[in-house]
């Protein structure tokens, strides 16, 4: 395959608005794929299958963004399938699966050759206050690689036995990966608009930011206002260093049985039970330090696992009266879900030793070196030489901070010599952090029911009306400042943590903060509940149609902009209705003409 799409990228701000254009991103991809299948005896029958896929593109990696933020994507995936299955007398039946998948992944910058004459090529990730749609730098999310295999072993055993069919069953998966991750390479940054600072800084003091009437060159962007960063620092490998035999390998493994009863001819029950378990879901082998207890708790153990993720099911089935053509049904489970395993990679590079992976370094934990800046953030304040610098809108121009950067990061990386010892970790010396995990973090769950009725109308139409109810709690809410960084009272920004002062900075011992600590929050919340009728015609006189109609009410977090109340925002979500229509006219014209499908969908 070969291939090419074209993105168009409409800046928002007329500073801006000769950077728009359409702009290729190619892509290349191979695949191969092949099956065997052999009857081994009369009773065993068994399957093999490989998979192959190649590609390798140079895109965005999510909205359409100027080229110098896209990415050069390689893929090199295999998948291997094993199956046997055997029956031993008619009525027991075993199935054995085995598969192995192998996927190797590179994203990286791009290069001259990819992006010739790009603006912005290798400057920080740079999105814009005052544009919705403004991105350029290098991407925040790269470099990535990853090296990722999977072992997966399922076995299932079917028995009919009288009136009862059992289902047993296990899932074993192993699976090791490795490989990089180098966010926010050189640094994630916000830069002002020139419009944005001219609609806030009166008149007067507008030639102290000397800003360029449009954007088209490099130079201009660096005459530009920079708002705060956060730069990537230390060993982008990942797992990181410490501890990486225990971090690299999670094993999850499933067990479970069900068994469907038919207690009568019109009437048959369904239960079961199944238990997961994960192994490596978090990082079990390292403590939060003494530190984070404002933040943590007192009970500074690692994060607890979860062994008791038991998921029953019970249900049944009830044919009434003696024309099979009324069911009624219902049924009730819990389920749980999975987090990704990327999640907890971050945190092993803060809890670990000094020099223990990378890390998110803020930039208001560097100092300032130029005399005369000034921060109108507040009300024009000027920042001396050697005070940290702040984030906000100041006279510091993105050039400017670049160089400061690129002076003062090598000795904030000279402190990050590797250690195994936990005496003193990278949040130490950081003093702020992203992505830890609470003490107690219950993966997510669902809670789901259901009763419903099917009636046969005509041999031709049923009518179906069900009642759901779904209940969905610990939902991850993102990772959330405990901190508290950014929260004034009377005024004065207070942290939990107190802010650093001065030499306080690069003091490990020191208990203050440069930036917000955040934590992934199984937090969330949401309930389904609704009517479902369905009217399903079959194919008959040449006609054949669905119509179907959801009543529902749907509830959750619409997004998080309190921390004070997480549900501030806790409401409505989706349609309150939906009505699908669809059918099939099977027309008389021609014996080999095709069907029509006219379709309807209407969502209130």
């Amino acid at each position: 395959m070969n291939q090419a799409q074209l993105f168009t990228v409409q800046p928002d701000l007329p500073s801006i608005a000769g950077l728009g254009g359409n702009f290729a991103s190619p892509y290349k991809g191979k695949n191969l794929s092949a099956r065997f299948d052999y009857r081994l005896t009369p009773n065993h029958t068994m399957y093999a299958r490989y998979s192959h896929d190649g590609n390798h593109g140079f895109g965005p990696s999510g909205g359409a963004t100027l080229p110098s933020n896209w990415l050069r994507n390689t893929n090199w995936s295999d998948q291997t399938v094993f199956d046997l299955t055997s029956s031993f007398p008619p009525s027991l039946v075993n199935d054995f699966h085995f598969g192995y998948t192998y996927w190797q992944n590179r994203n990286l910058f791009p290069r001259q050759q990819d992006c010739p004459g790009c603006l912005g090529l290798g400057f920080p990730d740079l999105t814009m206050i005052g544009s919705n749609n403004f991105e350029i730098g290098n991407t925040s999310n790269a470099t990535q690689g990853r090296d990722l295999r999977r072992y997966t072993f399922q076995d299932s055993l079917t028995w009919q036995k009288g009136t009862h069919r059992f289902r047993f069953g296990t899932e074993l998966e192993r699976a090791p990966g490795t490989g990089f991750w180098g966010y926010c390479d050189p640094a994630c940054g916000v830069i002002f608009s020139p419009e944005f600072v001219a609609s806030v800084i009166p008149a007067p003091y507008l030639p102290l930011f000397n800003l360029p009437a449009t954007i088209t060159s490099d130079a201009d962007l660096l005459r530009l206002p920079i708002a705060g960063t956060q730069v990537g620092l230390g060993d982008p490998s990942q797992p990181p260093p410490y501890n990486v035999k225990n971090a690299r390998v999670n094993d999850r493994y499933r067990l479970y049985f069900q068994d469907t009863w038919k207690l009568r001819p019109n009437f048959t029950v369904n239960y079961g039970l199944a238990w997961q378990y994960e192994s490596t879901l978090f990082n079990f082998d390292l403590t939060k330090p003494q530190y984070l207890a404002p933040l943590y708790g007192s009970n500074l153990s690692p994060t607890k696992n979860n062994p008791h993720n038991f998921s029953p099911a019970l249900g049944f089935a009830w044919n009434v009266g003696g024309d099979n053509k009324t069911v009624i049904r219902a049924g009730a489970g819990i389920y749980y879900d999975t987090e990704q395993l990327w999640m907890r990679l971050e945190e092993r590079s803060y809890l670990g030793p000094v020099g223990n992976g990378r890390i998110l370094y803020p930039s208001t934990g560097f100092v300032n070196i130029y005399p005369g800046i000034i921060d109108f953030s507040t009300g024009g304040q000027p920042i001396a030489v050697g005070d940290p610098l702040q984030n906000g809108l100041t006279t510091m121009t993105l050039g400017q901070y670049m160089d400061l950067q690129k002076q003062e990061a090598p000795a904030v990386l000279a402190k990050l010599t590797p250690s195994n010892s936990l005496d003193v970790r990278n949040i130490h010396l950081a003093k702020s952090a992203v992505h830890l995990f609470p003490r107690h973090y219950p993966v997510q769950r669902s809670y789901q029911t259901s009763i419903g009725i099917q009636r046969e109308v005509t041999h031709d139409l049923v009518i179906t009306a069900d009642y759901v109810r779904r209940v969905f709690t610990h939902t991850n809410i993102g990772d959330r400042d405990y901190n508290r960084f950014n929260r004034f009272i009377n005024g004065v920004q207070t942290p939990v943590i107190p802010i650093c002062q001065g030499a306080q900075a690069d003091d490990p011992n020191a208990e203050c903060s440069t930036g917000p600590i955040t934590f992934w929050t199984p937090g969330g919340r949401g309930t389904y509940d609704a009517l479902l009728v369905k009217v399903n015609k079959r194919l008959s006189h040449r006609l054949q149609g669905i119509v179907s109609y959801a009543l529902q009410a749907q509830k959750g977090l619409n997004s998080i902009y309190n921390d004070d109340n997480w549900f501030a925002s806790y409401g409505p979500q989706g349609a309150r209705q939906i009505l699908t229509i669809s059918g099939i006219a099977d027309l008389p014209w021609g014996q080999a003409s095709v069907p029509r499908c006219p379709t309807l969908r209407v969502w209130i």
